[in-house]
């Protein structure tokens, strides 16, 4: 005699609302039946409750639980009564679930009646063990290709039925086991897993946008009154493709890096197309994808001086050419006035009727000879060009001054924070020790060289004060030299160069953010500071008074006594601040999907202005003086000689487009359109950790 007992689960509710006897059901429902029910013998206990003839054990079970319904009491026993718990399964019984499968389908009470198991268990146990051989680890090419054919199918064939599942539970309505029997290499949690993680596009995991959706789409498209597909402006059905062009791109960092980054994952996030060009690094070339379907072209150019390309005017035309065909280019967005392949980018794109967007990151003088040079090559640039952004109202008026650009085409967009980076520690620091953090490249333009006095003063009147330096230069000699002279080692940490991902852990371990610039169009650092509750220290130059609100930084001229007085104000004032609150307040002022929404209305203006002729354009290149015009106009007629040669060589026609797929994979490696790529190089989302 066996005493089989089982709990009903609460979730299987009826039409009992009582709550105090809903509650207490599951503690007495085991009992209940247990009594009503009583022992079981010959191995399979209650046959006669299961018996769908035995009225009078219905009855029973209707009366030892009489605020289920009967039906839900009744598949429970079902479930719990047959699981034979006590003996497991046998190989002869997989066998016989295989050969039963292949010759009757899925009709599990069958072949459970036979093995004295439900059809559950069943059904379970084919589900486990028929995919006995599933690969593991990375997936291969043909598994991606597998299951992006056979997802699609499905969603080819059930895009205008009804959805069957009414709570969500399904979703998509994808049947994952048919596409793992499919595929026979993965199992169907696997499958779906890798689809919605890896294959699935931005606005299908934004919420806005249905794998359905697009053969939906095609189907209302084919119903239309048009003689042929052709009519259908396919084009247009992403309002903006962009080229993103510059020598500093990822895997270097900066805020140029940061900038381009982050506004393209904003602007994908928008519904646009966005691809990066940049040279080749290390062994970075070719093709690569990024975090939400980011591709960036690596060209095969080498850098030779501070990250930049050699200029070669015509060089690198064809293979530009041939990605703005290949990936149906709207518009070209070039960064950085000392980036050799933007200034030829934005010439080659001009040539071939494209619209451009230039953005000024640096401000420039005016009197040395790099200056001088570098403010002829922007006029020649931005000579042509259809639109302009800054990132400070100080920097469009450097900009309009260096160029002679109509101050009407230049917009000012600032930059902006991963808030969600760059968080505040969760406990705060006291003020027994203060810690000044200063994270910069050392070089003269970022003041090195006011550092080395600033640092000696403020030791000397505040012996509770210590110092951390992150960065590395030519200027870090002087640093060195400057601790050494002062017997500061023990109150001035030099850490050499801090990875990206270690800049929040560097900055939360202090009270002050000091910067010494002597030149800035707009420093992303402060905003990094602020937002993890620094008070910053900073001089008073370029951009940099529009950054923070005057209670969140304290600004001094670019001179050691001035800057000893902003820290001795910004001591004093630190009891005051609530890295928390400054937190909150950064997220409010600076948003990188505002950013990118500003810049998108740039899009827009820009693709609006008329086409010219070369006679036009030509014209704004001789105002630019009166040999340096002449210079600049042969320069352009070459590069559209060049072009129309181009065309005869390799027809637009003759270039394959590639297909607007976007694909987000994170640990496995593929091949793309060609191209071979590491998803170990690509930036995740959060930029917590952008060396992996």
């Amino acid at each position: 005699m066996v005493m089989v007992t089982f709990t009903v689960m609460s979730s299987i509710t009826g039409g009992y609302d009582s709550d105090k006897e809903n509650s207490a059901g599951n503690e007495v429902e085991c009992r209940k039946l247990r009594v009503d029910v009583g022992d079981a013998e010959d191995g399979f206990p209650c046959a006669d409750v299961m018996d769908d003839t035995n009225k009078d054990s219905k009855e029973g079970l209707v009366y030892a639980i009489p605020w289920r319904p009967f039906y839900s009491v009744y598949c429970r026993a079902h479930v719990h009564f047959e699981r034979d718990e006590k003996r497991p399964w046998t190989p002869e019984e997989y066998e016989v679930i295989r050969k039963f499968f292949e010759k009757h389908g899925p009709k599990w009470e069958l072949s459970a009646d036979s093995l004295g198991k439900h059809g559950h268990h069943a059904k379970d146990t084919l589900r486990r063990i028929k995919l006995a051989n599933t690969n593991r680890g990375h997936w291969s090419q043909e598994e991606y290709q597998n299951l992006f054919d056979l997802a699609n199918l499905d969603f080819s064939m059930k895009a205008l039925e009804e959805k069957k599942s009414k709570n969500g539970m399904l979703q998509d309505n994808i049947c994952w086991t048919v596409i793992s029997d499919k595929m026979q290499s993965r199992d169907f949690v696997s499958c779906c897993i890798k689809w919605y993680k890896n294959l699935v596009s931005p606005m299908v995991a934004e919420g806005i946008w249905v794998d359905a959706d697009d053969y939906r789409m095609l189907d209302a498209l084919s119903s239309l009154d048009v003689c042929c597909m052709e009519y259908v402006d396919w084009d247009n059905l992403i309002e903006h493709r962009i080229l993103m062009v510059s020598d500093f791109f990822y895997p270097n960092f900066g805020g140029v890096e940061n900038h381009i980054y982050y506004l393209s994952q904003c602007l994908l996030k928008l519904g646009h197309k966005v691809v990066v060009l940049t040279h080749a690094c290390g062994n970075r070339s070719g093709v690569r994808y990024m975090t939400g379907g980011l591709k960036v072209y690596y060209i095969p150019w080498r850098p030779f001086f501070m990250q930049n390309t050699l200029p070669t005017f015509y060089g690198t035309f064809p293979i530009i050419r041939t990605i703005l065909l290949r990936e149906k280019i709207s518009l070209v967005h070039g960064h950085q006035a000392f980036s050799t392949l933007c200034h030829e980018a934005l010439m080659h794109a001009r040539t071939m009727g494209y619209k451009v967007v230039f953005t000024d990151h640096s401000l420039y003088g005016f009197a040395d000879v790099g200056s001088i040079h570098m403010n002829k090559v922007l006029q020649f640039t931005l000579a042509d060009v259809t639109r302009a952004i800054c990132v400070s109202h100080t920097s469009k008026e450097n900009t309009v001054l260096r160029s002679g650009l109509p101050p009407e085409k230049v917009f000012v967009i600032p930059n902006a924070v991963d808030t969600a980076m760059f968080k505040p520690a969760q406990e705060r620091l006291g003020h027994n020790e203060i810690v000044i953090v200063v994270i910069s490249r050392l070089v003269y333009r970022k003041g090195a060289d006011l550092l080395v006095e600033v640092i000696p003063e403020v030791c000397r009147l505040y012996p509770n004060v210590h110092f951390i330096v992150g960065g590395d230069g030519p200027k870090r000699v002087r640093l060195e030299e400057m601790r050494e002279k002062h017997s500061l080692q023990d109150r001035v940490e030099m850490l050499g160069a801090v990875p990206h991902a270690s800049v929040r852990s560097v900055l939360i371990s202090g009270h002050i953010f000091l910067n010494s610039s002597l030149t800035e169009a707009f420093c992303i650092a402060i905003l990094e500071a602020a937002s993890c509750g620094l008070l910053t220290v900073s001089t008073r130059v370029g951009g940099v008074p529009e950054v923070l609100p005057d209670d969140m930084i304290v600004l001094a001229e670019p001179d050691p006594s001035d800057m000893v007085q902003a820290i001795k104000k910004a001591i004093s004032i630190l009891p005051k601040i609530d890295p928390q609150i400054m937190h909150d307040r950064m997220k409010r002022l600076y948003n990188w999907n505002d950013v990118a929404k500003r810049t998108e209305i740039v899009y827009n203006r820009a693709l609006k202005c008329s086409d010219q002729s070369l006679l036009e354009r030509l014209s704004r290149y001789l105002s630019c003086g009166a040999w340096a015009g002449k210079l600049f106009c042969m320069v352009m007629i070459i590069d559209f000689l060049l072009w129309r040669l181009l065309e005869l060589w390799q027809p637009a026609k003759d270039i394959e487009e590639v297909p607007d797929v976007v694909l987000a994979c994170d640990q496995d490696r593929v091949k793309v359109e060609g191209f071979q790529w590491k998803s170990e190089y690509e930036m995740p989302t959060n930029m917590s950790n952008p060396d992996s």
